[in-house]
């Protein structure tokens, strides 16, 4: 599973791969330049979420609630 989510990854652009090429045979991943763009700007809505997980939670209960007839 990690490998295909690696593999994935990979093909789209967003961490790049590099393979050692002498024994031992060492595979490091980083991010690609747009996947910390997108951290750089997606940051701030995760310290949000964090910051307001309180309404984060009552919202999810109520798209949970199975609407009464």
């Amino acid at each position: 599973m990690l490998s295909r989510t690696l593999q994935r990854l990979t093909q789209g652009e967003l961490i790049e791969r590099e393979r050692a090429m002498d024994f031992p045979y060492a595979t490091t991943y980083r991010l690609a330049a747009p996947a910390r763009e997108l951290l750089t700007v997606m940051a701030p809505a995760a310290e949000w979420t964090e910051a307001h997980s309180a309404l984060v939670v009552r919202v999810q209960g109520l798209r949970q609630r199975v609407p009464e007839e």
